[in-house]
């Protein structure tokens, strides 16, 4: 699902453009903005990239985006290279009375939900737990001997991958899944079979983004590498 908004300014759409294709103004007109700084030597236009990062709770969340639409005085659309999944556009439309129609950033979102395949469900969340119990002692299913050494110190019972809705593409690893609530609750790894077209369509039945619990990681963290000081940072 897409969220977005709009808004008239008073002012023709080549003054507007002046400002929404500067990389250099961001940090003023874009609230939340704390980076967006020119990758690589194009500055501007079709094909330029940003680093780009944004204030979500006490988290700044972001990635390298590139510009894969630009009609001068009109249409300005980017996409996500790495980082978080995202897609952003302005659209300058002229009004009346001088004013200009602004469409600004859409943001899209899914939920965690499970899916049907070869006649069973997969349910949206595993446990560490069963990482234990499908483990053989070979690969593919050889678990490293931190992990059996410090089994009886985890909590099996807690959530470890999860799968959502949202709808992602090679080079969103990484991206940090983030709730209603502004906090960061898992990272992206993955992407089930059934999205390896992701890049061509769609499907909202069986597409799944597929991401590591928040919690997991600082149970591991913690209890598997004692990375106490890691696990500190990431509880403030």
């Amino acid at each position: 699902m897409r969220v977005e908004s709009k808004l008239e300014i008073s002012a023709p759409p080549a003054l507007v453009w002046e400002y929404v294709s500067d990389p250099s103004r961001y940090l003023h007109f874009m609230s939340g903005i704390t980076r967006w700084e020119v990758v690589g030597n194009k500055r501007v236009g079709l094909g330029a990239r940003y680093r780009m990062l944004l204030r979500v709770g006490s988290a700044e969340v972001g990635g390298l985006i590139e510009v894969v639409e630009y009609a001068r005085d009109a249409d300005l659309a980017w996409t996500s290279i790495t980082g978080v999944d995202q897609r952003g556009r302005w659209r300058l439309r002229a009004a009346n009375d001088g004013r200009t129609t602004v469409t600004t950033l859409r943001l899209s979102y899914g939920a965690v939900k499970g899916y049907d395949q070869k006649g069973g469900h997969v349910a949206p969340f595993t446990e560490m737990g069963g990482a234990f119990t499908r483990a053989t002692g070979a690969t593919p299913f050889k678990l490293p001997d931190s992990w059996i050494a410090a089994k009886s110190k985890i909590n099996l019972n807690q959530k470890f991958d999860f799968c959502t809705t949202n709808d992602i593409i090679g080079g969103n690893s990484g991206s940090p899944v983030i709730n209603r609530n502004a906090e960061v609750v898992g990272l992206i790894f993955d992407g089930n079979i059934q999205s390896l077209g992701g890049d061509f369509g769609y499907d909202g039945s069986v597409n799944r983004a597929v991401a590591v619990n928040s919690g997991a990681l600082k149970e591991a963290l913690a209890k598997i590498y004692h990375a106490d000081r890691v696990v500190t940072e990431l509880s403030r």
